[in-house]
């Protein structure tokens, strides 16, 4: 059996007493505390909360006026519930892990139990990669850059053909809440390798769900990679540590004094004890996880490399070539993908780390007011944890506490932003990577450094409170264009069905299921993941659109393919509205010039759809 011993962690002041003042509390019959039934108590106001929610309500300020008070009570007591666990003079891992279980339920299964389908209308083209390889049983490198990493959509593959399904559509919207399920299993390793105290690991565990506003944890390679990535860093962490090059030391003690500390020189760690066979199978096996996330997302494996490294260089990762082999990996398959890249020009490097924190549509002065509240919330929250995080730090250090690998996987993921924009998305995928060791070094600067207070209990409620309160409108700010409508999808089901192989599709605005068919490639595939939109290109913003549009609409076609379709839809016409780029009515003024048009003849409609067929070209 593998030996693994925790980090070691220096004496003094504030780590001597830090786990063992008692806690005096009055017990009900049967050993139940008097807080033992506020759990069972959220879950049930949580489910009454859940069928009362209201998806006709949702509006510009997102899901938050369709949720009706009970689910508000249920978060409030689920988190007083939680600190009454984390009050308790010795750990109950079942209760915490349960409380862990309940918040993960309480705000990602939302969605999957009332929407009647996944939310986000760019998930589904996912769904025609995954039935791609499915119905043919291998990739074509030819057709987009996603069966250029097909990792992820082949695992898709399998598993619909082993659950009997012809497509994710039935399980999808579930996928958030297994994603960080298992995310905070390989987080939760990572923090007992960090030596972190039980109370702040566990707090640490629901800061990162309560502050994980993002949305990347939908089914999507970006999904998957992060929990290997996580399970990577977590391997690392726990079987190839070892003790820090002696000029970390010198740092450290010079950090601590400068924080006024007091610093007590970190004993020497011990790298776990391994059998060379059990060494060989646990370098396999990373580098074997490390080649999925390679071949599976562009972006994750640099992230993990850029983790690693910063591991290797003071010398907490040995042997330090692990990371050489990680590059040798990335490198190889990039080079193998290279001609891709370059041909349909999504080789997105860009050395401008100004430019590669934008993204237009998260900036807070855009779109209607609901909107602008979103960006706010998730600005803030973003805020209030990377503050955190840095309090934390300091008061690890003042209490004599290394914090170079907390502090330096916190930081890592920022460097990406010096060679990378990631199509505006970069900024989001480094709060991601930054979570985990922002929500640990959050949960020190929260939990009591000594004994447990009342006060400790408030300051961590208030926390908890404000963060989820922002959670709520940052994560589900946006839930009226998330929002996917049933004859939305259907009418996307019907194009690929039955149109003319070889055309081009045109959408009128962003927002609509493209690609979710296996026969998305009998269709012109343009260069990047989407299909060619008018919106949001300058030349039809912020006018009413109509008849004079027309030979516009035709010759963007005419670009492509010498015939095409044009697609307007509710969600298009939502999008438009809630980011201010057309004037509410304009998508319906030029349905009206399609329809009365001699060139152009109805090919589906529906209440939420309609798509127009360019019939005889100019």
């Amino acid at each position: 059996m593998i030996q693994v011993p925790p980090l070691a962690v220096p004496r003094s002041r504030a780590a001597t007493s830090t786990e063992q003042a008692p806690v005096t509390r009055r017990s009900l019959p049967g050993g139940l505390g008097p807080f033992d039934a506020l759990l069972p108590l959220a879950v049930i106001l949580w489910v009454i909360g859940i069928t009362g929610v209201q998806t006709d309500a949702i509006n510009d300020f997102g899901l938050i006026p369709a949720l009706p008070p009970p689910f508000f009570a249920s978060l409030v007591v689920l988190t007083v519930s939680f600190i009454a666990a984390l009050a308790r003079s010795r750990q109950s891992t079942v209760r915490l892990t349960l409380h862990i279980i309940a918040v993960v339920f309480a705000l990602q299964a939302v969605v999957a139990l009332t929407f009647p389908l996944p939310q986000y209308g760019y998930v589904y083209k996912h769904f025609g990669v995954a039935e791609y390889i499915g119905l043919h049983g291998s990739v074509d490198d030819r057709v987009d850059i996603y069966q250029n990493w097909p990792g992820f959509f082949a695992l898709g593959a399998w598993f619909d053909r082993l659950a009997g399904q012809s497509n994710p559509l039935r399980y999808a919207a579930w996928v958030p809440v297994y994603i960080d399920l298992i995310a905070l299993l390989a987080i939760n390793l990572s923090l007992r390798a960090l030596a972190i105290p039980w109370r702040a690991r566990w707090l640490a565990l629901y800061i990162f769900v309560a502050c994980n506003w993002v949305g990347q944890d939908y089914y999507a390679p970006q999904a998957f990679a992060f929990v290997l990535s996580q399970t990577v860093l977590a391997c690392l962490l726990t079987l190839f540590r070892a003790a820090p090059s002696p000029w970390i030391g010198r740092l450290e003690e010079r950090v601590t004094n400068f924080a006024h500390g007091v610093y007590v020189k970190t004993a020497p760690l011990v790298s776990p004890v391994l059998t060379r066979r059990q060494r060989i199978t646990a370098l396999v096996a990373v580098f074997t996880t490390f080649a999925v996330i390679t071949f599976s997302h562009q972006l994750s494996p640099y992230m993990v490399i850029v983790a690693a490294g910063v591991l290797a260089v003071p010398g907490l990762l040995r042997p330090r070539w692990i990371v050489a082999v990680m590059v040798l990996i990335a490198g190889a398959y990039l080079v193998t993908r290279l001609q891709f890249l370059q041909t349909h020009e999504d080789l997105l490097i860009s050395f401008n780390p100004f430019k590669n924190v934008e993204n237009p549509e998260a900036s807070p002065g855009d779109g209607v007011l609901g909107r602008q509240l979103t960006a706010v919330a998730a600005r803030t929250l973003s805020g209030i944890v990377w503050g955190l995080a840095l309090v934390g730090a300091i008061r690890r250090s003042r209490a004599g506490m290394s914090v170079l690998v907390p502090v330096g996987l916190f930081f890592a993921p920022f460097l990406i932003i010096f060679g990378q924009e990631y199509g505006g998305e970069a900024i989001y995928r480094v709060f991601l990577f930054s979570l985990p060791w922002a929500a640990a070094l959050a949960a020190v600067a929260l939990a009591p450094a000594v004994r447990w207070t009342w006060f400790a209990g408030a300051r961590i409620g208030i926390a908890l409170s404000l963060m989820t309160l922002l959670l709520l409108q940052a994560y589900f700010g946006l839930a009226e264009i998330n929002f996917v409508r049933p004859s939305e999808f259907t009418a996307s089901e019907y194009f690929y069905a039955h149109a003319r192989p070889g055309s081009v599709l045109i959408l009128a605005a962003p927002n609509y299921p493209e690609r979710g068919s296996a026969y998305y490639d009998r269709f012109v595939v343009t260069s990047g993941a989407f299909d060619p939109k008018l919106i949001p290109d300058k030349a039809f913003l912020h006018r009413i659109l109509g008849a004079d549009d027309l030979p516009a609409i035709e010759g963007l076609i005419k670009v492509y393919s010498p015939h095409g379709y044009f697609a307007i839809t509710t969600g298009m016409k939502i999008y438009c509205h809630v980011f201010e780029l057309l004037p509410d009515g304009s998508l319906d003024h030029l349905d009206q010039a399609l329809s009365a048009s001699k060139r152009w003849k109805v090919f589906y409609r529906n209440e939420d759809a309609v798509i127009y067929e360019l019939a005889a070209p100019a």
